[in-house]
């Protein structure tokens, strides 16, 4: 009976768990995960540049725990992409990525507040909190200037 030679794994692709990224695609924003036979598993044509990054330093043998500030950071949507990945390539992983990030979940409550203020509901508790998350917001310069200014004065309308 023959000896069944294994291919060899093209440089192009990098371990990851029980399959392997194409580092090409990884550069150009996309995730192309495959088998050892080059069977596409999971692929996205788009990723967000933090995902990239979170995937590169896997790649690059980063512990995972070292990572867990990054992933926090990144969107709903980029969480969602990244468990797929590790099910996918049958990795464990401490991070929790079903929860929101603390981002995620301020700019939630800001859009509950602003709406319940715009209906009329100018409960002085209310308005406080809508104020402190405005200046966070700003501070984290996720509000433009002109947008910040101007729901501060209607903080200060709706007080009144």
């Amino acid at each position: 009976m023959p000896k069944q030679v294994s291919k060899p794994i093209p440089a192009r692709l990098r371990p990851f768990g029980r399959r392997f990224i194409s580092i090409v695609s990884l550069n150009k924003n996309k995730l192309s995960i495959t088998t050892a036979g080059k069977m596409v598993c999971l692929r996205y044509e788009l990723i967000s540049d933090e995902l990239r990054d979170v995937l590169k330093s896997i790649l690059r043998g980063e512990p995972l725990n070292d990572l867990t500030e990054m992933v926090d950071d990144m969107s709903i949507d980029d969480r969602k992409i990244l468990s797929k990945a590790f099910q996918e390539a049958q990795i464990t992983h401490p991070f929790d990525l079903e929860r929101d990030s603390n981002k995620n979940k301020i700019i939630h409550r800001f859009n509950v507040l602003r709406d319940e203020i715009m209906i009329g509901n100018d409960a002085e508790e209310l308005i406080d909190e809508f104020s402190e998350i405005l200046d966070a917001l700003n501070e984290q310069k996720i509000l433009s200037r002109t947008d910040y200014t101007r729901l501060k004065e209607l903080c200060q309308v709706s007080s009144r």
